[in-house]
């Protein structure tokens, strides 16, 4: 059992004993996490705009894609399902100018690219989610929109966005749950996360957009929503921890709550 840990100096492998088994410089910077396809440990960086795969044994590289001429420097998440490495890239000019514009399908064993799409507003810290059973991916905007991909074409197969939130950044990201719904927790109208804003949670069809719900939260909505059963509640749950973004002078302000996942 190993480690695999991403670093301004690099990529890290150690075993479970904390010996480092191999070291990787990638071609470029990264502030992504890292993620494992089989014998590969997939990446990305972002002032070059290149995925990189390496051998998870040696730490020798096997491809390297450029997809754009840069990245945003935000702390994406890229994930690799059913032979297609999904990954986020061309840095966005948009406040709070990072992120990026263009999400991309990578063939996960040899790097070619299979497609490409631009998203309506940036995204941030892109997480992209796989249901398993349709060949889809789900993810989401800093504006809350949400997307659903053909995951080995990229064609667009629904998206939903409230245009009264398209001017909103937000911090947090989406869940898949397992009844065939979709979570998003991101701000409403045109906040950005602030002390004295509020937030949003939303849920979606997975197999159409349609929203289901939707509750407010007295904080601002900055992180991803867990879904599943808590002590104490029958049914599932959706659980959000609502709180601003810690920006200088702000207090510590929060809230943990548990909503009816239906």
């Amino acid at each position: 059992k190993n480690i695999y840990q991403m670093t301004a100096k690099g990529l890290y492998a150690f075993n479970s004993s904390g010996h480092q088994l191999w070291h990787y410089q990638p071609p470029g910077l990264s502030n992504n996490e890292v993620t494992l396809y089989g014998d590969l440990v997939l990446g990305t960086t972002c002032d070059t705009g290149n995925a990189f795969a390496v051998n998870r044994t040696t730490g020798q590289s096997v491809w390297t894609t450029n997809m754009a001429k840069d990245a945003g420097q935000d702390c994406g998440y890229p994930a690799a399902y059913d032979g297609v490495f999904v990954v986020g890239a061309e840095k966005a000019h948009l406040d709070p100018d990072d992120g990026n514009s263009q999400i991309f399908g990578l063939n996960a064993n040899s790097g070619e690219k299979l497609w490409q799409y631009r998203t309506d507003m940036p995204m941030w810290n892109l997480l992209p989610l796989f249901p398993g059973d349709d060949g889809t991916t789900l993810f989401m905007d800093f504006a809350g929109g949400i997307y659903k991909l053909d995951l080995h074409t990229g064609k667009e197969l629904w998206k939903t966005l409230h245009h009264d939130s398209r001017g909103s950044f937000g911090d947090g990201g989406a869940a898949l749950g397992p009844n065939g719904m979709v979570y998003t927790c991101s701000n409403p109208l045109a906040y950005h996360g602030a002390e004295g804003t509020t937030g949003i949670v939303r849920a979606f069809y997975q197999s159409n957009g349609t929203e289901v719900w939707s509750t407010s939260t007295s904080f601002p909505c900055n992180n991803y929503p867990a879904v599943g059963t808590t002590t104490g509640i029958d049914g599932l749950s959706v659980v959000v921890t609502p709180g601003s973004l810690m920006l200088p002078g702000e207090k510590e302000q929060g809230e943990i709550l548990s909503l009816d996942a239906f």
